[in-house]
């Protein structure tokens, strides 16, 4: 997933942004916008080791993380299982939002199914190492 650059901070930056911003200095910073002034923005770093504030008129390049797409509640979303795709709604029951954490989340049943494809070839690719490389 590619970063895009912000080019107007008070119209694109929003609290719950994941950020990345390049200042003069050799480091970026990292981190979530924890809230928005009339100034700048406050960033929690990506660590939780600090907050600071982001004055919007500083020379700095500020580039957000694209959010992953999630399904409004109650609509259906695809997830693969060990032996084939299902379609569920997401009613954000613990195993929609961990399927949704840990990527197992998808907007089309044709990309469920290419992401079951792609573990089912990863886990016989390793089963075969296991083996030392006999047959299946």
């Amino acid at each position: 997933m590619s970063w895009e650059k912000v080019t107007d901070f008070k119209a694109q930056v929003k609290v719950g942004d994941t950020l990345r911003i390049h200042t003069g200095y050799s480091e970026s910073l990292k981190g979530t916008v924890t809230g928005i002034g009339v100034c700048g923005f406050l960033l929690q770093d990506s660590l939780k080791r600090y907050e600071c504030y982001i004055n919007f008129d500083n020379n700095i390049e500020v580039f957000r993380k694209p959010k992953r797409w999630r399904a409004g509640e109650g609509y259906i979303y695809y997830h693969t299982d060990m032996q084939h795709t299902v379609a569920r709604g997401d009613w954000r029951l613990v195993e929609d939002n961990l399927n949704y954490k840990h990527g197992n989340y998808f907007e089309t049943k044709e990309q469920a199914e290419e992401a079951a494809r792609r573990i089912r070839e990863v886990l016989k690719q390793y089963h075969n190492e296991l083996d030392g490389g006999g047959k299946e």
